[in-house]
Order: C-alpha cells, then sequence, then structure tokens
C-alpha cells in the first residue's frame, strides 16, 4: 500500500510568495520603463518646442535686427538711459525693419534663450543635439545680443540675470561642453551659478525679515 503524499504548506507558501514577489517586481519593471518612455516622450515634445521658439520669426528677427544695428545699438547703450533710448529706438525702427518693436519684446526672445541654455547647463538634452544645435545656437546669439544682457545687468544690480545663457557661451567658447567631461563641466558651472544666485538673494536680504535660502 502506497503511502500518502505529504504536502508542506510551508514549501507551497514560500513558493507562493516567490511567485507574487516575482510577478510585483515584472509589474514594477514594465511600469517604471512605461514611465521612462513617457517621460523621454514628454522631453523630446518638450525639446522639440523648445527649438521651434528658437528658430521662431521673433528670435530670429530680434537677432537679424540687432546684428544689422549693433553700432547703434551699443552706443544707445553707452549712454545713461540706454535701456529707456533702445526702448524708443525699438519702437521707431522695428516695425519698419523687421525687427522687436519694444524692449519688452526683446526680452521675451532673451528669455527664450535663457531656458534653452538653462536645460543644456543640468543636462537635460541630448548630448549630440546639444553640441550639434543648441550650442551654436546658442553662441550665436550670444555674441548679438550681449550688449542688451550687460546694460539689463547693470541696471538692475544683478550678474544672475540670464547666466545660464552666457555659461553656456562661455563652456563653448572654451571648448569644455565638447570634451568627454563635459558632463563634470556643466554640473561645476550649474554649482557655481547656484552659489552665485544664493549670494544675490542673501545680500539683497541683509537687514530684512526675509529668511535666506
Amino acid at each position: 500500500m502506497e503511502e500518502p503524499v505529504q504536502v508542506s504548506w510551508d514549501a507551497i507558501s514560500a513558493i507562493s510568495d516567490a511567485l507574487a514577489a516575482a510577478i510585483v517586481i515584472v509589474a514594477a519593471w514594465i511600469a517604471l520603463r512605461q514611465f521612462k518612455e513617457s517621460l523621454s516622450a514628454r522631453q523630446l515634445q518638450g525639446i522639440l518646442g523648445l527649438m521651434q521658439q528658437l528658430e521662431s520669426s521673433s528670435a530670429r528677427r530680434s537677432r537679424s535686427f540687432l546684428y544689422r544695428h549693433r553700432d547703434e545699438v551699443e552706443a544707445i547703450l553707452g549712454r545713461k538711459n540706454g535701456l529707456r533710448e533702445l526702448d524708443e529706438f525699438l519702437r521707431k525702427t522695428g516695425p519698419a525693419d523687421d525687427g522687436p518693436h519694444t524692449l519688452s519684446e526683446l526680452r521675451k526672445d532673451l528669455a527664450t534663450l535663457e531656458y534653452a541654455a538653462l536645460l543644456a547647463v543640468h543636462g537635460m538634452i541630448p548630448a549630440t543635439l546639444e553640441q550639434a544645435y543648441f550650442v551654436p545656437t546658442v553662441v550665436d546669439y550670444w555674441l548679438v545680443m550681449e550688449p542688451v544682457v550687460r546694460a539689463t545687468r547693470k541696471e538692475i544690480g544683478s550678474d544672475v540675470y540670464l547666466q545660464h545663457f552666457e555659461s553656456i557661451y562661455r563652456l563653448a567658447t572654451t571648448g569644455q561642453i565638447h570634451m568627454k567631461n563635459a558632463s563634470f563641466a556643466k554640473a561645476r558651472e550649474a554649482r557655481r551659478l547656484v552659489a552665485q544666485s544664493r549670494a544675490m538673494v542673501l545680500k539683497r536680504t541683509e537687514g530684512s525679515d526675509a529668511v535666506p535660502w
């Protein structure tokens, strides 16, 4: 007579727990993969939208206009009320010469450039796209728009205005952004910018009740 088969409920329970754990791991892996794909898709969509903004008629018109009138713009900004005179110059000359109509409109284009540079400094743009497109574009714009940036910094008393924009220009012209350790150079630059921003905030909050960072 055959002996009855002894069922080990502990073994079955262990197997069941292992299978459940495996299912959870697989499900988590699938969810993580889907999240990364979704994140990559959103990131790509954002980058494409930014590229469209950089190549928009407004930004390109502003760059071309400032290049054509660079001598006049530099002379205007060299005077005491340079930015106010530049605004008057843009209102008078911009509409007829396919340029920005006001200083406010020009600053909107500058803000777009700062956003693109911020993404690049913090490593949020793929390296190949960054080196092939964003860096040459930012350098091209900085060379033309630097006088306006300098004048604005002087007026508001802050060097952090468009600091990422200038940082990408510096990393590009020194060749650091094209090196193998470009990520380290950008990380170092990001830390410097944070420290610079912190120092500016602390300076402005001295003697006030504001809580520093």
